[in-house]
């Protein structure tokens, strides 16, 4: 895999234990995340080099928590729960605006012709790991003819664990499938 080094442009509270970041990628580079595929994050944490699997959301869905800028095509958002004993997350949290992370090309085996023909949709999730979800949704209810119900269940802790849950209202009522 490639890496570049990117900068840390924001990092917002998304829950008590969640944050979004925002990364720049390098001028002159432009980087496409296909639906169903990630981006792995990397850092040296004592000496070591430690690789974190991590799907980009959709930058349309970070209007709450930022000012949209004539730039977003070279910014990358992160959804990320920083766990307090883990490895790589309390060190990514660490980070201050303007310090370097690497990240890579995507990576990933899902194709979109999977969800063209699809009738009924289940999507499982819990946590943070409704960010690949998030694509997926976004892609067969904009794409499939033949969706005619759509159904995520959502798996957390607590009801405050519950990441964007004002929006995933607000699509539900939008597209009642």
């Amino acid at each position: 895999l490639y890496y570049r080094k990117c900068k840390l442009l924001s990092k917002t509270n998304v829950t008590h234990d969640t944050r979004l970041f925002c990364v720049e990628l390098p001028p002159g580079t432009h980087l496409q995340v296909p639906v169903g595929h990630h981006l792995y994050l990397k850092q040296t944490i004592t000496g070591t080099e430690i690789v974190k699997p991590y799907t980009p959301i959709l930058s349309c869905l970070v209007s709450p928590f930022k000012i949209l800028s004539s730039n977003d095509k070279a910014q990358i958002f992160f959804m990320i729960k920083i766990y307090p004993g883990g490895l790589f997350t309390p060190v990514l949290d660490s980070l201050q605006i303007g310090d370097y992370i690497s990240l890579s090309n995507s990576e990933g085996i899902f194709r979109k012709p999977q969800l063209e023909d699809v009738e009924d949709l289940l999507l499982l999730a819990a946590g943070t790991g409704f960010t690949p979800m998030v694509k997926l949704l976004n892609y067969a209810l904009s794409n499939s003819a033949t969706l005619r119900a759509v159904k995520m269940m959502f798996f957390n802790k607590t009801e405050d664990d519950i990441l964007w849950k004002s929006q995933l209202e607000q699509l539900a009522l939008k597209d009642m499938r």
